[in-house]
């Protein structure tokens, strides 16, 4: 028997109820704002669904933040048996483990690439799939594992061996419910029900003054700072004559040398060659140019020691103490103290873009000079009049609403849910708002995610202690209410932290940074007040209390636009757009996506590209293309027995796969070396390619060739394919078109070589 949604079926509103009575039968795409209840329809769709005959429901989100967010609402709202999948270990699962996890567990939130990952390898089917939930569905309408997905659903299968599909987004696309083989429905809701259900914020675009260069502009200085060196010579003049500040600074603390030695010291088994040192080299002081010029001098200081601590640590010795710097390379601890020492010294520079941000977050999220504090709200006046103007629309709402409707957001917090219960009376007291209200910053590369976050906890954990002072005597006294509020401690007192995608070991922006889930448990009980991230966390992080949102690079597509819109969920929120004085580009891109935003919420799709076969699947695209040299056998390879299918648009990623399964120690396979790529002009002057897959001798398989095809990309997937049909022939891929060699998790260092043995 289903299990049943906490909250009962006839708290819906009256539009979900519609929405939901179309999608127990039918496939539907919900349209409508943030903040609607688009995910609280899939959850009770969820609840309703029948789960016997071994029938599992994936409920299917873009990002890790919205697994995160999703499963934690599922367990809060049913009682449904839920895991997160959001990690790339889960690739490399067999079919015994998806056994046990579709035994214990109804409902598996992942990420897309998990469910098309186990639908190929036969792990899982459509027949014992009873409910698709495709969030921010708009992605089908593109090369997305979305529509590899739909690429093996059969709308004409029986209605018991198909799914039903229920998508959901604030932004479509003109053919998305048709890619889903859906009926879509736009809530439209009247003015008075939009100010009370969605996250309709402002967006105010507010400018910034133009950065001035206070260095030096004269090339003979530059010069004469710049003395002839070794390591001198790896940066270019043109890098030499932009930057000064940032040169002067390398050349000081030896930071080129350090870095280069660190970052040999780091690939002992494989020696880097001089032509890569100094490219790397080049790129790191490329990096730390445009550091300084995006976020400033402290930032671009901050960096320089992550990158260097970093590389420290992985060319350190194995009797390195954690916390010290105990096998550190002596030379790299004394450039790090140098640029610790210059970055204290700097007074917390920074560029007029990072300034206008810190203006913005202390006038909305502080009173005077600090974070407001639970204390503060409580000493308030608690038995503030609300006046009867305050209260007039919400009156004119809430007429003819039912009484236990408004009770669905007081039972529980639910992404895209209201952000404050009607039953409570709003105060005019600014200091409640401030307190109540967090927010999040918006940058463009995962780096500056992570110095900005450190440059804002600084600063308003010490300067602005400081510079806001009126005396003395009252400095004392302030500092004592910081205290208080653990504004002043270690890292659990921050009160901005960092969130970012994927991570990486190479990548410093990560390095020793907290996982994603603690951050955002974190933000959700208030303990962190705002979130730096980049446009991963754009459709991410849904809280109610969120509602101060500052973006700090041009937004590239009105869909953005509208998902920013949508994070800022609090009744008092606000979008801030920044801008350089004088940019009149930036301005009238701003404006252009403002009216193109507009358009896609009235379902005017004129300002969409057309949608073209580059942009599909390519196993779907590629009979379509009259210029292929194929057949219809060449588009995939299947195993009736257990379902498992290798087409054109997982080919080359599984042939990688099987070469890294081999074993190291009889093969030396380099994945850069793995295809060759042949260019040919045809007689209508059409450029075409083809492509050759060499594998090692040793397997006894002979080079795999494509036809002339009009991409690189496309080349090396028919000839991936191909390869990959001659291994299963070779009996070197299993039934489930995995490798033979693949590394279980469970025996990480089990590899059978019997094979390759015998062969030798």
């Amino acid at each position: 028997m289903p299990e049943i949604a906490s909250t009962a079926e006839d708290t819906l509103r009256s539009f979900q109820q519609h929405i939901l009575s179309r999608a127990r039968h039918n496939n539907v795409v919900m349209v409508g704002d943030t903040g609607i209840g688009k995910t609280y329809v899939a959850i009770v769709l969820l609840s309703q669904q029948d789960y016997s005959r071994n029938k599992r429901a994936f409920f299917m989100a873009p990002t890790r933040q919205l697994v995160l967010q999703i499963e934690s609402k599922i367990r809060q709202i049913t009682t449904l048996p839920v895991r997160a999948y959001c990690s790339s270990e889960f690739d490399y699962w067999d079919e015994y483990q998806w056994e046990q996890e579709l035994g214990f567990h109804r409902v598996f939130v992942t990420t897309p690439q998990v469910v098309r990952n186990a639908l190929e390898k036969g792990y899982i089917s459509m027949k014992n799939i009873n409910l698709l939930v495709f969030d921010e569905c708009h992605h089908v309408s593109k090369r997305h594992p979305y529509a590899h997905i739909m690429k093996l659903y059969d709308p004409n299968a029986h209605p018991d061996d198909k799914p039903r599909i229920f998508g959901a987004t604030a932004c479509p696309t003109q053919n998305c419910a048709e890619h889903l083989c859906a009926e879509i429905h736009k809530v439209d809701l009247k003015e008075a029900e939009t100010i009370l259900y969605a996250a309709v914020a402002p967006i105010l675009y507010e400018k910034y003054p133009r950065k001035t260069n206070k260095g030096k502009s004269d090339p003979a200085l530059i010069a004469e700072d710049m003395e002839t060196s070794s390591e001198d010579r790896t940066i270019s003049s043109n890098l030499m004559a932009d930057c000064h500040v940032v040169i002067k600074a390398i050349k000081e603390a030896k930071v080129a040398e350090v870095y280069r030695k660190l970052l040999n010291d780091g690939k002992k088994k494989i020696p880097m060659t001089e032509v890569t040192l100094t490219a790397e080299t080049e790129k790191f002081i490329r990096t730390c140019i445009r550091l300084y010029r995006s976020v400033g001098l402290w930032c671009f200081y901050r960096f320089v020691e992550l990158e260097l601590e970093r590389l420290t640590v992985v060319s350190s010795s194995a009797f390195g103490l954690p916390g010290t710097v105990l096998g550190w390379d002596q030379d790299a601890v004394t450039t790090i103290l140098m640029i610790s020492a210059e970055r204290t010294k700097c007074d917390f520079a920074c560029t007029p873009r990072v300034e206008k941000a810190v203006e913005i977050v202390k006038h909305r999220l502080m009173d005077g000079r600090k974070f407001i504090t639970s204390d503060e709200v409580e000493a308030s006046d608690q038995t503030t009049v609300i006046e009867d103007s305050d209260c007039q629309l919400l009156e004119e709402v809430k007429c003819g609403i039912p009484k236990n409707i408004l009770m669905q957001d007081a039972d529980v917090i639910v992404d895209d849910e209201p952000a404050e219960t009607l039953d409570k009376s709003p105060s005019s007291d600014q200091s409640a708002f401030k307190y109540s209200m967090q927010g999040i910053i918006f940058v463009q590369t995962r780096v500056e995610c992570r110095v900005l976050t450190e440059y804002l906890n600084d600063r308003f954990k010490e300067k602005e202690l400081e510079r806001d002072s009126p005396d003395e005597d009252e400095s004392a006294n302030e500092d004592d209410d910081f205290m208080n509020c653990d504004f002043i401690g270690d890292d659990e007192a921050n009160k901005f932290s960092c969130i970012l995608g994927q991570m990486s070991k190479a990548d410093s922006a990560a390095f020793a940074l907290s996982d994603m889930k603690t951050i955002l448990d974190r933000f959700q009980q208030g303990k962190t007040r705002m979130l730096v991230s980049t446009s991963v966390s754009v459709e991410g992080v849904d809280f109610p209390l969120c509602g101060l949102i500052v973006v700090m690079d041009p937004v590239t597509s009105p869909r953005m636009l509208i998902q920013l819109r949508g994070r800022a969920r609090h009744n008092d929120g606000a979008i801030y757009y920044l801008g350089e004085e004088g940019d009149v580009m930036d301005e009238v891109n701003y404006k252009s996506l403002l009216v193109k935003a507009e358009q896609i919420n009235a379902m005017n799709f004129e300002s969409d590209k057309q949608e073209t076969l580059h942009n599909q699947p390519r196993s779907k695209s590629v009979r379509d293309l009259q210029t292929c040299q194929f057949v219809a056998d060449d588009c995939q390879v299947a195993i009736k027995s257990t379902g498992a299918i290798i087409d054109l648009d997982s080919s080359t990623s599984s042939l990688h796969q099987f070469c890294q399964s081999l074993p190291p120690l009889l093969f030396d396979v380099n994945p850069q070396k793995l295809f060759t790529i042949e260019s040919l002009t045809t007689a209508h002057n059409k450029q075409m390619y083809k492509a050759k897959v060499s594998l090692p001798n040793q397997l006894g398989v002979s080079a795999c060739e494509s036809g002339l095809m009009p991409s690189k990309s496309l080349a090396k997937a028919v000839a991936a394919l191909r390869a990959c049909r001659s291994l299963y022939e070779q009996g070197l891929l299993d039934d489930k078109l995995n490798s033979i060699y693949r590394k279980r998790k469970h025996e990480e260092g089990n590899i059978n070589v019997d094979f390759f043995l015998k062969r030798l």
